[in-house]
């Protein structure tokens, strides 16, 4: 008889150890992926109950926790394929990205939510509404991520006060601290990201929170804004004197730039910081380690930093100075 928790239990080993440059073994990966998404979701939604009887004894394999299993390490292996997928011809690589997206959404449950709007509640600001759109749309930037609702809880007991401050954000997504930081007292407040879906959800959060006055949405693509030919003149122009990112490595090339622009962006004056909280995810141990080796060899000097846990995942707040 098929056992789908032993199958789920073996892919979960498998997809350590893909290539992700193998086009052959991504594809493989990717069509089991579909199809123990869908009969653990099946299992889910019909709770055994089946008329055919070899159908119901495999169901009775699904471990009870197989899909928050394969959530937690397919989505981040989805993401590097999203953000890198294996070489291909270009006609090829639109349909791949589309099957990458719809495979995240059904293992997110976005296909069948779609977009909504999320309410989030503080102690001191009180609720900021977030807009939230699908992986399909926006890629990474869909949801707010774990890292950002703890970057705006620290923002909301001022733990960082931005009061009176210029702040840059980058990789905003849905753009929950940014808008955080406009309610709690930025003088200005950049968000930035590079995906147009993204782009046209932040304004659209920002005018659902009624907060035109306070924020200014740019595109900034960390791969093209330090060429000064590439160079947005405002952002350029502008004395950040805080720098905040969230949630921000998803691959080696994130690890390279983020440091680079943010030293980039910030202001040269002696209090000017660099605030940045990162998500422990086994998938992405490497690319963290090696974010956090780049920020010294670009010249950051750590000022403090701290772990966090909330609900069984680590996240590590920290602080930067020039």
């Amino acid at each position: 008889m098929r056992n789908v928790s032993r199958e789920t239990n073996q892919f979960t080993d498998d997809i350590i150890s893909c290539d992700r440059r193998n086009l052959d073994q991504v594809t493989e990966m990717l069509t089991r992926l579909e199809e123990l998404v869908n009969i653990h979701l099946e299992a889910e939604k019909h709770k055994f109950i089946y008329q055919d009887d070899k159908m119901l004894e495999m169901y009775q394999t699904v471990q009870e926790n197989g899909l928050e299993q394969l959530q937690k390490l397919a989505n981040p292996w989805l993401i590097q394929l999203l953000n890198r997928p294996p070489n291909m011809p270009m006609e090829e690589e639109t349909q791949f990205l589309d099957r990458v997206s719809a495979i995240m959404s059904h293992l997110c449950g976005k296909v069948a939510h779609g977009p909504s709007t999320t309410q989030f509640t503080f102690n001191n600001i009180g609720t900021v509404s977030i807009h939230e759109t699908t992986y399909t749309e926006a890629e990474i930037g869909f949801q707010t991520w774990g890292a950002g609702i703890l970057l705006s809880k620290i923002l909301d007991e001022e733990e960082l006060d931005v009061k009176g401050k210029t702040v840059l954000e980058l990789g905003s997504g849905t753009g929950l601290a940014g808008l955080v930081c406009a309610l709690c007292g930025a003088k200005s407040t950049w968000m930035t990201d590079y995906h147009p879906t993204v782009l046209d959800n932040l304004e659209r959060n920002v005018k659902l929170n009624n907060l035109e006055d306070k924020i200014v949405v740019k595109k900034l693509d960390w791969r093209t804004c330090l060429d000064p030919e590439q160079q947005d003149p405002s952002l350029k122009e502008t004395e950040f004197d805080l720098v905040i990112a969230a949630d921000c490595i998803f691959d080696f090339e994130h690890s390279r730039l983020v440091p680079k622009v943010s030293m980039h962006y910030l202001s040269k004056k002696t209090e000017a910081r660099f605030h940045v909280v990162i998500t422990y995810r086994l998938k992405f141990k490497l690319e963290v380690a090696q974010f956090e080796e780049n920020m010294l060899k670009e010249g950051w000097t750590i000022e403090k930093t701290r772990y966090i846990e909330r609900h069984a995942i680590a996240f590590r707040y920290s602080v930067y100075k020039r």
